[in-house]
């Protein structure tokens, strides 16, 4: 049985893999999670490697499934302590 995780991570990595060329054209950073994760790394490896939290490599897969699905990448804007 899998963990919810590794069922996230399968659907994410079948998307990137819809566009074979997306991580050549991701920047350096997000194209080395990418391909870490299409070899088989798993997400706290990925995340030590790259000394992130596990929360920002699900951002870069997820934003790169998006991307090589063609869905519309919308940046969230949030505003700092004391914004109105």
């Amino acid at each position: 049985m899998t963990t919810a995780s590794d069922q996230r991570m399968a659907v994410l990595l079948d998307e990137v893999r819809q566009d074979p060329s997306l991580p050549a054209r991701l920047p350096t950073w997000e194209a080395e999670i990418v391909n870490a994760a299409l070899a088989g790394q798993g997400i706290y490896e990925i995340a030590q490697a790259h000394q992130l939290a596990e929360a920002g490599v699900w951002e870069v897969l997820g934003k790169a499934a998006r991307a090589a699905t063609g869905q519309a990448l919308h940046p969230v804007e949030t505003g700092g302590l004391g914004s109105e």
